[in-house]
């Protein structure tokens, strides 16, 4: 019947911006070391968010939509870790991007992120000595991943654990 039915009411509690400051990161547990991030995705909303996460753990982020966009704003302050989606537009992909990057700053550790699940994904970034994390990725997850990528060591996209037999290879 016309005016019957359920009623709801919402309570939110709002931050005082008072408590707020300058700097202050909202973080805890994980934390990275004060690094510059070269995020490369064609997605602008992936980017855009991950610049906001990474920023929000003192990282220094440059975000770009391709391969030729990353290795140009690269040029003047090289990253300490690449962090790039597996499919980017006009036929690129993360590992091709990984190793576009490397030529440029060998050595560079790198984590790629996909939302294609295919069992193929992870058994080329595996071959190819990279980690492959998919999305939806939580954040504990990827920092995680960021600090063994800049410890040296390649991690398994399930369990985030050490993968066995030694260093991973270069690309």
């Amino acid at each position: 019947m016309p005016g019957q039915g359920s009623s709801f009411t919402l309570n939110v509690t709002a931050a005082d911006p008072a408590d707020i400051q300058p700097g202050q990161s909202p973080r805890t547990g994980s934390s990275l070391p004060p690094i510059r991030v070269l995020v490369i995705d064609d997605e602008e909303p992936v980017r855009v968010a991950m610049q906001a996460l990474l920023s929000a753990h003192g990282c220094q982020v440059q975000v770009a939509g391709s391969t030729r966009e990353g290795l140009l704003k690269s040029m003047g302050l090289p990253p300490d870790l690449l962090l790039t989606d597996f499919r980017l537009r006009g036929g690129e992909d993360g590992i091709s991007a990984v190793r576009s990057l490397r030529s440029a700053f060998p050595g560079l550790p790198a984590l790629i992120v996909s939302g294609d699940t295919a069992p193929e994904r992870l058994r080329e970034a595996h071959e190819a000595g990279l980690t492959l994390l998919h999305k939806p990725v939580s954040e504990e997850q990827l920092i995680s991943a960021m600090q063994a990528a800049l410890a040296g060591q390649r991690r398994e996209v399930s369990d985030v654990q050490p993968v066995r037999g030694g260093a991973a290879s270069p690309v």
